[in-house]
């Protein structure tokens, strides 16, 4: 080359903007531009006359593997190099001279107008290496959601075999089915700049696969997005397990749900006839005069007590471990009067040990409080009883202290203590678990069932609170725990007597009525209850406190008996035929309302637990709610309400020769098939009989006008209509309706013909249905005609 021709080449690479270097045919640095000075810090003077691969380390434009592919193949190569911030880019490419006299190396700063092309092909380098290695779908798509790239994995979940196959394409090719959703996730990310942690379902062959997905921004070095990164982790296999699992958890729920409901419903009839066997067998234990007998009567008496208390246990911990936070019941009570009342109901078990009692409530605790009322006094009453229970000798102590108030609220710690036979140390834990007893049931130390302690750990966790133990052998026992209860409003306390004092709840219905003292001449009561046996055990247990007792086997006769005359008592079965007790209360309010009448105190009865119906009951307007069977102690507490004395000392043996004159005839289903159909012993109406229980004749014409003109012509209608269909079941419940209204209209003969019929079914026998029904159909076609001429005489 000339003089002339180095000074135009010198001129022209002078003012190149791109790195221009020629290299002779062996690889020697001829002339290169003095701009590469400025990006790689190389001296334009030292650099001619070197090998250029010599310089190929670090900090050069690329390795000599580039090189060698760009002199050999015609490739081209990107690269990045920091250039007084910010960075510069570079597209590298060799170019043959003539006559393979040697090669161009030319290095175009693309950092303007090709940077992002260039990105891109740098970055799929990197990624390509990176994805390899990652676990799941891996995948990385432009701001429009075209996928630029995956590794292997993705593309057998694809079923695709190259990368080709998938690059350009968007997620509308691939699932369209959801692919609107999964781009407005891929849009969340692109817009926010920020990373996404989501599940999505996407459909391949028919099929609904599942994946574990994150999505992260795609960032250029100025920090803008220009795509995003997916990484996705299949799950399909996982969520079928998961809704296997959580159809057996509802499988699970509904068969329990079942249970509780079948446990709940057959403690109902256990108790019906656990009621009479209590009540008629305590009965006969205060008067059968023979010692013998008495005996028998007391050990079935015992035992019937004994049952229903287990009953009662089972009932109580199925329904604690059923319990939810919609259970808790908040109303407005004296916690100072709970803890007496918990006390006084221990006070005969308190005498009987010869124990001491003690009770320390702190003066800072206010008397009014908001809570569940019922699930605390359950829980101090299983407390305090355990401690009897384990105390030989010296005291039992109940303590209710302050521990902080912080604005509206405050926070009690309930303990109950005692001197007892204290609990070794391993069997902490062990004594809340549901029947599990210290002392094993074969070896007869102490009675109970195990549960106690059970119930009212579950109770305290529904309140809020932990209930925990502190023990030592031979020394005693102390159990406590801390509520949280809210301050009650002053505007919700009605003040009267001490011990006539009145709560009314929000809902201002009848929680609790103020009742003026009466003597027994003056109470008037009356019995609900569609079960005779119940009934009469009943009645008897209030004869000693009333004079004036009436009663009633179903809500309707009972409403008509209300609107006849005022009572200051009533007490209810809750499940009654058609309407229920709970409906009857609300009748009866709604009557004493409009009418203006003064609230009788409401009493109801169920067989079921507690906590499934009391609130309904209270909003009902009833005034309590009691467990079936009414025993001495709860009537005790009912009666107290009026300040009435026992009768029993004043009218004593003359009083109960008169009610065991007073029953009716129980009729069971006789022994040989000739008695079934000898029904003419029986009287068709009994007048006497019937005002035994509707009181006067006024009240039998109405009652009966309504059983000739309403009840019985459309029963009859329904035991035709289920007669014709062969469905004894149906005839057999008619029966037994019909049986109940007759009882109370002294329709004898048709009770009989009804009673047969219903228990002849009810004891599986089928030979005699059809003319017992026959007879019933005549019989109570018989009692209308006569109950007919009645009403015209």
């Amino acid at each position: 080359m000339n003089t002339s021709q180095n000074v135009y080449l010198e001129s022209l690479l002078k003012n190149l903007k791109d790195v221009v270097i020629f290299l002779s045919s062996d690889g020697t640095i001829e002339e290169l531009s003095p701009i590469a000075e400025e990006y790689y810090s190389w001296n334009v003077t030292k650099m001619k006359g070197i090998q250029f691969s010599s310089l190929l380390s670090e900090g050069s434009p690329f390795s000599f593997s580039d090189y060698v592919a760009m002199r050999d193949n015609g490739a081209s190569i990107e690269t990045i190099i920091n250039h007084k911030n910010p960075k510069v880019y570079l597209s590298w490419s060799v170019v043959p001279l003539a006559n393979s006299s040697g090669w161009l190396l030319i290095g175009r700063d693309v950092s303007d107008s090709d940077k992002l092309e260039v990105v891109h092909h740098t970055l799929y380098s990197q990624l390509e290496k990176i994805s390899a290695c990652v676990p799941g779908n891996f995948y990385w798509k432009n701001t429009d959601a075209e996928y630029l790239g995956c590794n292997d994995t993705l593309l057998k979940t694809l079923g695709l075999t190259s990368i080709k196959d998938i690059i350009g394409k968007t997620d509308k090719d691939l699932w369209p089915d959801q692919a609107q959703t999964l781009k407005q996730n891929d849009q969340q990310v692109i817009q926010t700049g920020k990373t996404l942690f989501l599940e999505e379902k996407v459909t391949m062959n028919g099929q609904d696969r599942y994946f574990t997905v994150i999505k992260m921004p795609l960032l250029d070095d100025r920090g803008n997005t220009i795509g995003i990164l997916g990484n996705s982790l299949e799950i399909t296999e996982l969520k079928n397990t998961q809704a296997a699992l959580q159809v057996a958890i509802e499988n699970a729920e509904a068969a329990n749900r079942v249970k509780t409901e079948f446990i709940a419903n057959m403690g109902h009839d256990i108790r019906t006839p656990l009621t009479g066997i209590i009540g008629f067998s305590h009965h006969l234990k205060n008067h059968i005069k023979d010692i013998q007998f008495k005996e028998c009567a007391k050990q079935i008496h015992d035992s019937g007590e004994q049952l229903l208390g287990l009953l009662n246990s089972v009932l109580d911990m199925i329904t604690a471990d059923n319990l939810n936070e919609n259970s808790v019941i908040s109303e407005v009570f004296d916690v100072h009067r709970l803890i007496n009342d918990v006390l006084e109901l221990e006070i005969p078990a308190i005498e009987e040990h010869h124990l001491a009692i003690k009770t320390q409530i702190d003066e800072r605790i206010p008397h009014y409080l908001i809570g569940d009322r019922m699930k605390l006094h359950r829980i101090l009453l299983n407390l305090v009883g355990n401690a009897i229970k384990f105390t030989p000798k010296g005291q039992i102590e109940i303590s209710a202290t302050f521990i902080e108030q912080e604005h509206e609220t405050i926070t009690i710690q309930f303990k109950v203590s005692d001197t007892g036979i204290g609990i070794p140390l391993h069997l902490h834990d062990k004594v809340f678990e549901s029947f599990f007893k210290i002392s094993p049931s074969h070896k007869g130390a102490y009675t109970g069932n195990g549960i106690g302690l059970h119930i009212a750990q579950k109770y305290a966790e529904l309140l809020g609170g932990d209930l925990k133990l502190e023990s030592t052998e031979g020394i005693g026992t102390s159990f406590f725990f801390s509520l949280k209860m809210k301050l009650a409003n002053k505007d919700l306390i009605c003040s009267s007597k001490p011990q006539n004092t009145a709560v009314l709840e929000e809902t201002q219905t009848v929680h609790s009525a103020l009742i003026e003292p009466l003597h027994a001449q003056q109470l008037h009561v009356l019995l609900i209850e569609d079960n005779e046996s119940a009934l009469k055990v009943l009645k008897m247990m209030i004869e000693p406190y009333s004079t004036h007792i009436r009663t009633a086997g179903d809500a309707e006769s009972a409403m008509l008996f209300v609107k006849e005359s005022p009572f200051d008592l009533i007490i209810s079965d809750i499940g009654l035929p058609n309407i229920n007790g709970d409906e009857l209360a609300s009748n009866i309010r709604a009557f004493e309302k409009e009418h203006q009448r003064r609230p009788c105190y409401i009493v109801g009865l169920t067989g079921h637990a507690l906590n499934d119906i009391m609130d309904d009951c209270i909003k009902a307007g009833m005034n309590e709610v009691y467990r079936k069977p009414m025993n001495k102690n709860s009537l005790k507490q009912i009666i107290n309400h009026f300040n009435i004395p026992d009768l029993r000392q004043l009218q004593g043996e003359e009083k109960e020769a008169r009610i065991q004159q007073k029953s009716l005839i129980e009729g069971e289903i006789p022994k040989n098939e000739k008695d079934f159909f000898d029904l003419n012993k029986f009287p068709i109406f009994d007048i006497s009989e019937a005002l035994k229980f509707v009181g006067t004749e006024a009240m039998l014409t109405e009652v009966l006008t309504v059983m000739k003109d309403q009840s019985v012509p459309d029963d009859l209608k329904l035991m035709t209509q289920a007669y014709a269909e062969a469905d004894w079941d149906k005839v057999q419940q008619i029966a037994h309706k019909m049986k109940s209204g007759a009882i109370y209209v002294g329709a004898v003969r048709m009770k009989m013909a009804c009673q047969y019929l219903e228990r002849y079914h009810k004891v599986g026998q089928r030979t005699l249905l059809e003319p017992l029904y026959q007879q019933a159909s005549v019989v109570i076609d018989h009692t209308m005609e006569t109950i007919s001429d009645y009403l015209k005489g």
